[in-house]
């Protein structure tokens, strides 16, 4: 799992040429801590001397989402692209990554959130564009206050409504 959480960062981890196994594990160990990683080898992972010796692969579909986010959080705090980000999760990680996408709203990072998860939107997004057979279909500002939103969004989803984004 140590070289999964690695991608694209295995210049951070190199000293004079070589990988630096110890950096390496603590660093796999804090990410699997701090993101609450789990799998069958769970307390492998977190026991002193094992740090991420568990394959990706072995990880629940969940837990292995938790492992991707983990990873592309730590590497990209400015900006992040989500596409589906809960598709599939159990309430508790879905939770956890909602509560994750909003700690990089709120830190200021730029966030764009593609999901058809309609409460995931308006759970998350600031700014909403609705786009129906590849154009925008509607454009919203997500204020919490407006309890028609979320009927007029479904519409312009559907195809059934448009508020003027998108017209030619």
């Amino acid at each position: 799992m140590d070289e999964n959480i690695l991608i694209d960062r295995r210049r951070e981890f190199t000293r004079m040429g070589f990988l630096d196994k110890k950096a390496i594990r603590d660093f796999s160990r804090e990410l699997v801590r701090r993101y609450r990683i789990a799998g069958t080898g769970a307390a492998a992972i977190n026991s002193p001397g094992a740090g991420g010796m568990e394959k990706a692969a072995m990880l629940s579909g969940g837990n292995l989402q938790k492992l991707i986010l983990a990873r592309e959080i730590d590497q990209f705090r400015d900006y992040m692209v989500f596409s589906e980000p809960t598709w599939g999760l159990d309430l508790a990680a879905g939770d956890f990554v909602w509560g994750e996408i909003a700690a990089l709203r709120e830190k200021g990072a730029a966030v764009i959130l593609i999901s058809t998860n309609l409460d995931e939107i308006l759970a998350l997004a600031d700014r909403i564009i609705v786009m129906y057979r590849g154009k925008a279909a509607g454009e919203f500002r997500n204020s919490g206050g407006d309890p028609s939103i979320k009927e007029t969004i479904g519409a312009c989803m559907q195809g059934l409504s448009h508020n003027g984004a998108g017209r030619e």
